[in-house]
């Protein structure tokens, strides 16, 4: 009966165990799956195949081929179009005869002066009368706006006689008039504006807009003095006559900033935005070729379709599902690991537990720096592009080292290259690079216990990573330059 019992109690406390030992399993099964899908869904959810990073003004490492047919309304091109009509965009004058009559007032008050001398000058001596002249004229030159020298007025006066003033003064505004009726302005408002032309559009007093050739105030003046020089035989007297007209010769073109923007902004609304099609097979980006903002907005809009065709679920999209795969693969082999090999460790679940947390660890601080790398640098390529070799890639696998071991470590290195090639297009260039920091890191911080030799771990692990990164691109560029050639053929 005794032995019935005891039999009984053995059955019984077997059974126990192995029911506890069936929990235990189940467990260590439940955590690690646990654990597997957090760092799958830190490393991938949400995250968009935006494609290959274009940076700005740099040669393009491949070419990118459209998958299928697409088009787009490109800004790039509108503005670019916009550009060239503001280059070629006559700009508007106000036509204002303000110059000319101030001038035919200028004279005439001269005129006027000099008779005024003529009825003064009876009983004055000819020193008398020279000084009286002189300064009846000097006082219509200086109430005037003109800068000029009175000497040569005065001679102007002394040498010619009353009738030969009056034809050089109906002829001189005769002439001038008809230089402002083509209209003149300073060259200054021509480069101001930019444009590559001097046909301007006019307005005149009645506000009709007219398309003249108009003269800079340079060009009036040569035409002015080939005209002067026919007024008189004598060359003395042309070149006086010369002196005194060309006081009347200013720009009659007033730049009307408003109007030619008005015109401006409806010669470019008046376009419509080009639309640029692709079709299936058409090259988008060609290697060695320099990137352009055009470049860059197309392949948006490439992969703005491509998102569209294949939908922009959290779960389900293509991205996802495909690393999810690719992870569970990478998984399924830590787990036979832990299984098979971590048994060994005398500290088992230590070890289990430091390698996940800092694992966990690592990936969270990698999509925080790449989440607010990408909100911080969203309008600026370049330096989202360069996030990537900002990531703590070593942090990891060297905590591991210090703590459990080099094993765990190396194992925790392989993990992460392995996420981080498969967050950039899988690139075994980058889990290669990435994965020799992070050995590097481990060795030189395996049973290390100053802060002095873990900052010499750390300094030597950014060294491999940029010799890593360095060579890499020095591989890219030689491919790039035997690139070109085939190109060209």
């Amino acid at each position: 009966m005794v032995k019935a019992i005891q039999k009984k109690s053995k059955a019984t406390k077997k059974q126990s165990f192995s029911i506890h030992t069936k929990a235990k399993k189940l467990l260590r099964i439940f955590l690690f799956l646990c654990f597997a899908i957090s760092v799958v869904f830190i490393s991938f959810l949400g995250q968009k195949n935006e494609g290959k990073k274009l940076i700005l003004k740099e040669e393009a490492k491949e070419r990118i081929v459209a998958d299928f047919n697409f088009e787009y309304e490109s800004q790039i091109t509108a503005e670019a179009i916009a550009k060239r009509i503001r280059t070629k965009t006559p700009p508007i004058y106000i036509k204002s005869d303000e110059p000319l009559i101030q001038f035919e007032s200028f004279l005439n008050a001269l005129e006027n002066a000099y008779t005024r001398h003529q009825l003064k000058k009876e009983g004055l001596s000819n020193n008398e009368d020279s000084s009286s002249l002189e300064e009846f004229l000097n006082e219509v030159i200086a109430s005037s706006d003109y800068e000029m020298d009175p000497q040569i007025i005065y001679q102007l006066y002394q040498e010619t006689s009353p009738k030969e003033r009056y034809k050089l003064f109906e002829d001189g505004i005769e002439i001038l008039n008809l230089l402002y009726l083509d209209g003149i302005y300073n060259k200054t408002s021509e480069q101001e504006f930019k444009v590559s032309t001097i046909i301007l559009q006019i307005k005149d007093s009645e506000s009709s807009s007219t398309r003249s050739e108009a003269r800079t105030v340079e060009d009036a003046l040569i035409q002015l003095k080939m005209k002067t020089n026919t007024l008189f035989r004598d060359q003395a007297l042309s070149q006086l006559s010369f002196e005194l007209l060309k006081n009347g010769m200013k720009a009659n073109l007033i730049f009307d900033e408003k109007e030619t923007e008005s015109a401006i902004t409806k010669a470019i609304e008046s376009i419509q935005t080009p639309i640029l099609k692709f079709k299936q097979g058409d090259t988008i980006i060609r290697p060695g070729q320099i990137i352009s903002p055009l470049e860059i907005e197309t392949y948006k809009a490439y992969k703005a379709k491509e998102l569209e065709l294949k939908g922009d679920s959290l779960f389900f999209n293509e991205l996802f599902r495909e690393r999810f795969y690719l992870s569970f693969i990478l998984f399924l082999t830590l787990y036979l690991f832990i299984k098979y090999e971590i048994n060994t460790f005398k500290s088992k679940n230590t070890v289990l537990g430091v390698c996940a947390t800092a694992l966990l660890m690592n990936v969270i601080l990698f999509r925080i720096i790449m989440e607010f790398g990408e909100l911080l640098f969203q309008n600026n390529p370049s330096l989202t592009a360069l996030l990537p070799n900002l990531l703590p890639i070593a942090l990891a696998p060297i905590l591991i080292s210090v703590l459990v071991g080099r094993l765990p470590a190396i194992l925790t290195a392989l993990i992460i290259s392995s996420l981080f090639s498969l967050s950039f297009d899988h690139s075994l260039d980058l889990m290669l690079i990435t994965f020799l920091p992070s050995i590097v890191g481990v060795f030189a911080s395996y049973k290390i216990r100053n802060r002095s030799k873990l900052i010499r771990a750390g300094f030597l692990t950014g060294v491999s990573l940029a010799l890593g990164y360095a060579i890499l691109f020095f591989l890219n560029e030689k491919e790039v330059m035997l690139s070109i050639p085939l190109i060209s053929m």
